[in-house]
């Protein structure tokens, strides 16, 4: 199975625990669990740190005494 195919088995399983008593589980179904859980760790633990950027008016840049410090390329 593929990631788009894993993805929609997923929806289609959850759509069943929603609207159904009893279900009978298949092989996709356990691939796919297995891949979203494998998956959910795997982005648990990296989680990256992103660089926060500040909002700088335009007309600022008129104001700055060193624009190469304030603008940097």
């Amino acid at each position: 199975m593929n990631r788009k195919e894993i993805i929609g088995q997923l929806e289609d399983l959850l759509y069943n625990f929603k609207n159904f008593e009893s279900i009978e589980t298949t092989d996709d179904d356990v691939v796919s669990l297995e891949f979203a859980i494998n998956e959910l760790k795997g982005t648990a633990q990296e989680v990256p740190v992103q660089e926060q950027y500040k909002f700088i008016p335009e007309d600022s840049k008129d104001k700055c005494e060193n624009k190469e410090k304030c603008f940097p390329k």
